[in-house]
């Protein structure tokens, strides 16, 4: 069973999410599409080889057209405080030992201050260690964070009702990533790192 990340309520986080396989940047050529979430299309299925949405104590995971990056919809996940539980949203796509994975979402909060994580983990699932949590970004006291190395650190203070694009390169084999993060309605990235440790 894997072992689940904590968290405090949520009052409301959106998330639109797009996953792909990608190239080294060397390569330049595309390579196949490993997952990819458009959640503007029909109803998407969930399964084993796509994804899960957990409702988990009195949260609820939703498609909403109240805000959107991009499209017509986002997903909504709403924590309900002192339940003790979180819901979810949980994707899947194959266990890869080499290559780059190109991960772009975006995400908004109502809330800077309450908790969230953004994780992504191996076939360990969410722990810290060999084959567990491969890229993890948390939010805490207002500001957004990843861990690098077993290591938090400070990415930049979180405001209400604001889009922040998140891109993450991951070379698979190094265990190393490079990561902007960029504010709604800004020309650069607030956030641009190189060649970070992963979780």
């Amino acid at each position: 069973m894997a072992r689940r990340l904590p968290r405090q309520p949520l009052i409301w986080l959106v998330l639109a999410l797009a996953l792909a396989g990608a190239v080294s940047p060397e390569a330049g050529k595309p390579s196949p599409v490993l997952a990819s979430y458009n959640f503007d299309d029909a109803l998407v299925d969930t399964g084993p080889d796509t994804f899960s949405v957990f409702r988990n104590a009195r949260g609820n995971v939703a498609l909403s057209t109240e805000f959107q990056v991009s499209g017509h919809r986002s997903v909504e996940i709403r924590d309900v405080a002192g339940d003790k539980d979180f819901p979810e949203l949980q994707g899947y796509l194959p266990v890869r030992r080499d290559g780059w994975l190109v991960i772009h979402f975006a995400l908004l909060v109502t809330d800077p201050h309450e908790e969230l994580n953004v994780a992504f983990a191996g076939p360990g699932w969410f722990r810290l260690g060999e084959d567990g949590m491969a890229f993890w970004l948390t939010t805490r006291d207002g500001w957004l964070r990843h861990t690098t190395d077993s290591i938090p650190k400070r990415l930049l203070p979180l405001e209400a009702y604001t889009w922040y694009a998140v891109d993450v390169d991951y070379d698979v084999a190094r265990g190393s990533y490079d990561l902007q993060i960029t504010p709604e309605g800004a020309q650069r990235p607030a956030v641009h790192l190189k060649d970070q440790p992963n979780a």
